[in-house]
């Protein structure tokens, strides 16, 4: 019984290995404000974002993150996501999303739901401010849903390293426990 406590509580703490250092964050970013979602998280490097939902930027025009619905074909929606390090303001065409993503805009999606890297720039961690690009706010509504997490590192951090250990602490003193069990012979 002992045993497969502590082979549970090791593969607990390898399982917790593989999972990453700071969680998804999910962020509502509203069409009628320039900073419409601030990370409460810190972040640097490039940071993984999923991206979904819909809102009206004037009367009878609807957009997602990134295109007009009734013009998806359309290379760059001027009202879309805009990003930063700091609070953004309203006509900040360089802080438009596009300029920061990995490998360019994703292409038109019917479903709403982007994946992408953003490359933050940012080599100090730091809060990240989304919002969506436009000069006049008051005839917008609705939102997107941000989903922002850390792209895994190749290093593991100090806390990963000491989860290891105990681990294999752990599996240590249960094989030295079973070898120190004396054999019985019928």
């Amino acid at each position: 019984m002992r045993k497969g406590a502590c082979l549970a509580v090791a593969a607990a703490m390898v399982v917790g290995l593989s999972s990453p250092a700071l969680g998804a964050e999910i962020l509502t970013v509203r069409f009628d404000t320039p900073t419409g979602g601030v990370t409460t998280g810190l972040y640097s490097g490039q940071v993984r974002i999923k991206t979904s939902g819909l809102g009206v930027i004037w009367p009878g025009r609807t957009s997602d993150t990134f295109y007009f619905l009734d013009s998806p074909n359309a290379a760059h929606n001027p009202y879309q996501l805009t990003f930063d390090t700091a609070p953004i303001p309203g006509l900040a065409t360089a802080r438009q999303a596009y300029n920061f993503i990995v490998g360019g805009q994703p292409a038109y999606s019917p479903t709403h739901t982007y994946n992408l890297v953003l490359n933050t720039g940012a080599s100090t961690p730091t809060k990240l401010y989304f919002g969506m690009w436009d000069g006049l706010f008051d005839d917008n509504s609705g939102s997107v849903q941000l989903e922002v997490s850390a792209l895994s590192s190749a290093v593991p951090e100090p806390a990963a390293w000491a989860m290891m250990l105990g681990g294999f602490a752990v599996v240590g003193v249960a094989t030295r426990r079973r070898a120190q069990v004396p054999l019985v012979s019928a």
